[in-house]
């Protein structure tokens, strides 16, 4: 006995190419997002490591300029003045204080160079307002001195909305040569005080973790050439994927439709009339 076919079920055979199409088409563009998505990060990992390299050396020339200026100029200078007649309470930052000295070779390299990055040897009351602590650097700072394991620490940080890595490491530790003119404002040399004051970066003690070496690196640069790669990378993956569709498209229809619509015809064709089996 031959049975009628379901005029439902056989126009449901007629959605098949375009479900087929449908689901293709949603594998390749949430594909094509996963890629782009994928890219895009491993990019601004690459600017972080970028940025990571350069605060590292940068932050290494500054300590070794520091290890210099206290370990070779300044003992040797300060021996050669002992033996000379100088002013008394004098009082050079361009070759007494090693931090001045940074801070200006850094100025000088930045205008050089052309590097966007920002140089700070953050402290707590510290003499020059360009070198004050923020909040943050504060509390890094303390961490310093409380705990002697603690050397660094790095992140991404938001300065008037835009990214900056950050590079915190642990700075200057006073010695006995740099309490001369950090203990009390009566051993410092007198134009020192008559240049900063007897308020900042007094009272200091042997041993203390006086500043942390701090350096910004823009990145929204990096992540503007990253989000600007990843747009034309999702633009040239559209492309392809619009030719794949249709060459899809067409196969379906060929390879898949036009069989089924071939044989649904042929068993419509046969319910209706037993003698065509």
């Amino acid at each position: 006995m031959i049975l009628p076919i379901d005029k439902r079920k056989s126009g449901s055979s007629r959605r098949i190419g375009p479900l087929l199409n449908a689901t293709s088409a949603v594998v390749f563009l949430l594909a094509a997002f996963l890629l782009v998505a994928a890219v895009n990060r491993e990019m601004r990992l690459e600017a972080l490591d970028e940025a990571r390299t350069l605060a590292k050396a940068s932050l290494e020339r500054n300590l070794a300029i520091h290890a210099y200026f206290n370990r070779e100029l300044k003992p040797r200078l300060f021996e050669r003045l002992a033996k000379e007649e100088v002013e008394p309470g004098y009082f050079d930052p361009t070759w007494m204080s090693s931090t001045f000295a940074v801070r200006r070779i850094e100025k000088e390299y930045r205008s050089v160079s052309g590097q966007g990055f920002a140089y700070k040897e953050a402290a707590i009351n510290a003499r020059s307002p360009e070198n004050e602590a923020d909040a943050f650097e504060r509390t890094f700072i303390e961490k310093l001195n409380r705990d002697p394991q603690l050397n660094s620490w790095s992140g991404v940080r938001t300065f008037e909305g835009q990214p900056y890595f950050v590079v915190l490491q642990r700075g200057e530790t006073m010695d006995g040569g740099c309490l001369r003119c950090h203990l009390q404002p009566s051993n410092a040399p007198a134009q020192l005080v008559e240049r900063y004051g007897a308020e900042k970066s007094f009272n200091r003690y042997n041993g203390e973790v006086v500043s942390a070496l701090s350096i910004r690196i823009p990145l929204a640069e990096a992540y503007g050439h990253a989000n600007q790669f990843s747009w034309h990378l999702t633009g040239f993956i559209l492309v392809v994927l619009l030719c794949l569709y249709v060459v899809q498209c067409l196969v379906t229809r060929r390879l898949v439709v036009l069989p089924l619509r071939t044989l649904r015809d042929k068993v419509v064709m046969n319910s209706r009339d037993s003698s065509n089996l």
